[in-house]
């Protein structure tokens, strides 16, 4: 499937690409050692147990326990699901979808950096690394704007990725408590549970390609 400019708009253009690509460090699994490696660890384990739950057509729905993806919305591009039924309260969401002419390292280039994230994150103001943990991990703070009536919220998370030997990237994030890193004024501190990106690759009609899975909870 190949992607459409709705898609594939904020990926940036080649000189971008190759810009941020640094960023993107080509290491394998390895132990953790820094100081939030427990979190980062048990922040991948949630990742992979979310990323294997079945997922169902909304037609499916009614059967669904809440432990399954159900379809909330397909475009020609991707598909988005919410973890079981509609209820009250935040979403946990899924997105899904084939990013043709890219590599994982170029896509979690882009996805990964402050610089590009206002272009495919509607709910994204501003954010700033903190410290590197080490070449696969760092604190960062992120900001989003307020929508009226709740206040701007600010999370403080550890952000650790993985690259598998055949090119896949998982990237977790989830909130830790640094209490060294006082609240932004105007802001309230939010609690990131999990976010984060699976990135494999494949083909589209010959050409790379890379299949794009993306969850959050906050």
């Amino acid at each position: 499937m190949a992607a459409t400019p709705s898609f594939a708009r904020w990926l940036g253009t080649p000189a971008e690409r190759a810009k941020f690509r640094e960023h993107v460090a080509a290491t394998y699994e390895q132990p953790a050692t820094h100081t939030y490696a427990s979190v980062a660890d048990a922040a991948f384990l949630d990742m992979v147990t979310l990323l294997n739950a079945p997922r169902v057509t909304v037609e499916a729905a009614g059967s669904a326990g809440p432990d399954t993806w159900v379809e909330a919305k397909r475009t020609d591009d991707a598909t988005a699901y919410r973890l079981g039924t509609a209820g009250g309260g935040v979403p946990t969401t899924l997105g899904v979808g084939v990013v043709s002419g890219l590599t994982p390292a170029e896509v979690f280039a882009i996805v990964s950096t402050f610089a590009t994230r206002k272009r495919w994150d509607p709910l994204f103001e501003n954010g700033r690394l903190v410290r590197t943990l080490d070449a696969t991990a760092m604190v960062a703070c992120a900001t989003s704007p307020s929508q009226w009536p709740v206040a701007s919220r600010e999370v403080i998370c550890v952000s650790a990725t993985r690259v598998k030997p055949d090119g896949s990237i998982i990237n977790v994030s989830r909130s830790i408590d640094e209490p060294s890193i006082p609240v932004k004024s105007g802001c309230v501190r939010a609690d990131l549970w999990l976010a984060g990106w699976h990135l494999e690759p494949t083909t589209d009609n010959g050409a790379p390609a890379t299949k794009v899975r993306s969850r959050k909870c906050a």
